[in-house]
């Protein structure tokens, strides 16, 4: 099952302008003082200064940190930036639209309003940034498109259920399904755990132990033990 949305965990709307502001100039610092043999990779060099950075100016949070997962940290809190196209954490550099949306703030442009849109150029400028979202290509427009088919407002039941639209051929099928109610029965009989719920119930009726059932991604070697 495909679950597709802006960003991640760490992003929050509290405070996002600040922290996108605040990751920009740490890394603007952090490429500058970079040697040319530095790379971006789990648990380098590189993501640990990152690390420390986001630690002495109290962007990351004691109460998320974790530790035990090396510079994961590091790479979670800058996700963001890079599926918005603000940097480029390997080439180590600060993109055109990065360096754009810190003039913006500089210039104070959340005071100035866009006459056409009635917006404020900071919200122009993350208008124009989503629809080129890296992470999932046209999935504002997607998202739009769903808006547009329910006038232009959207329950909160179909709202929760926008990050399912890519389990879909196209919108139009998704936007189909959510009106004839059948959207969670289309979703889950494309899911394969779902198709084995019969077989788990029966092994599990006939006392039969199978791992395969909770493997994850990793495999089978994390299975609880049961006896």
């Amino acid at each position: 099952m495909t679950y597709d949305y802006f960003g991640n965990t760490s992003l929050r709307v509290k405070n996002l302008l600040y922290n996108f502001e605040s990751q920009l100039l740490l890394f603007e610092e952090l490429f500058h003082n970079a040697d040319e043999a530095e790379t971006w990779a789990n648990d380098s060099n590189l993501q640990l200064q990152y690390l420390e950075l986001l630690e002495q100016h109290n962007l990351l949070e004691s109460k998320n940190k974790t530790t035990h997962l090396g510079t994961k940290d590091a790479r979670v809190k800058s996700a963001p930036l890079e599926d918005y196209n603000l940097i480029k954490r390997k080439d180590k550099i600060i993109t055109t639209q990065g360096y754009e949306l810190l003039s913006l703030i500089k210039n104070q442009s959340y005071k100035i309003d866009n006459e056409f849109l009635q917006i404020d150029l900071i919200s122009l400028f993350f208008l124009k940034v989503t629809l080129n979202f890296s992470k999932s290509p046209f999935l504002l427009q997607k998202y739009l498109e769903v808006f547009r088919a329910f006038g232009g407002s959207l329950s909160l039941e179909i709202f929760m259920l926008l990050p399912l639209i890519n389990n879909f051929e196209n919108t139009a099928d998704f936007i189909r399904q959510i009106k004839n109610k059948t959207i969670f029965k289309s979703v889950l009989q494309q899911n394969a755990n779902y198709l084995q719920l019969d077989n788990f119930l029966n092994d599990l009726q006939n006392n039969s132990l199978n791992t395969s059932y909770f493997k994850t991604a990793k495999g089978e070697k994390n299975c609880p033990k049961y006896h």
